[in-house]
């Protein structure tokens, strides 16, 4: 981004200086001055090429930036309509992800994905074609503790985020009656959770608990392996 401002306002301020050089009279006059008057007749032949470059540069910055925006719009647009027609107001927030009036799971990361559009409703098989392997491990793991089902593979692509579960993306905890899994040292202190005021759950403390609060790490196969899913799956239940 940062890129893209620089090369627009190069192109932008090297294009004014040739236009004021080529129709002005100040380069012929500072040519005169330093005694380089028989080069007049070839400015035409300098002139014009630079102002051509720069115009060139001045378009493709414009092009990149709005490319950037584009982008942008997309990587935050992971709210679905259907959160606004079913969620109570209090949860109208662009940090939430999910269908569920009332969910009795909230997890907690950093990061949303990327939806294809605003409008459609939470679909997690797309999701995953559309965020790839990172985010299919996390709704894997999610299903999996969610699930009140053997078949979590079906739960997953048919009902999570649909029945009882949700994602929030923000800064605080969601001042709901239900459990909330804040995943990944990142979120745990961006939202000033120190595991020293929780309870350690296993011997390796890798999930701390207080009240309905868990602290868990980040949801990846390799630190999160099916026996603690299991483990931390009975306090949930």
């Amino acid at each position: 981004m940062k890129k893209n401002t620089a090369l627009l306002k190069t192109g932008i301020i090297d294009r004014v200086v040739a236009a004021l050089c080529g129709f002005t009279p100040a380069l012929v006059a500072l040519l005169g001055a330093v005694g380089l008057y028989p080069l007049v007749g070839y400015l035409d032949f300098v002139l014009w090429p630079i102002l051509a470059l720069f115009v060139c540069i001045t378009l493709y910055a414009m092009a990149a930036k709005g490319r950037h925006r584009g982008v942008k719009t997309l990587r935050t647009s992971y709210w679905s309509s259907s959160n606004q027609h079913t969620l109570p107001e209090s949860l109208m927030l662009p940090e939430f992800l999910g269908s569920c009036s009332d969910p009795e799971l909230i997890l907690y990361l950093p990061n949303p994905p990327l939806l294809p559009t605003p409008e459609q409703p939470v679909d997690i098989p797309t999701l995953i074609a559309l965020n790839g392997n990172h985010w299919r491990k996390i709704f894997t793991i999610l299903a999996k503790l969610s699930s009140p089902q053997v078949d979590w593979r079906q739960y997953r692509d048919e009902g999570l985020l649909k029945r009882r579960e949700a994602i929030c993306f923000g800064n605080a905890l969601l001042p709901i009656n239900a459990r909330h899994l804040v995943a990944g040292k990142a979120s745990w202190a961006r939202l000033g959770l120190d595991p020293s005021d929780f309870c350690s759950l296993d011997d390796q403390q890798r999930v701390w608990k207080r009240d309905s609060v868990f602290l868990t790490p980040y949801l990846d196969y390799r630190q999160f392996p099916n026996q603690l899913i299991a483990q931390l799956k009975q306090f949930l239940n």
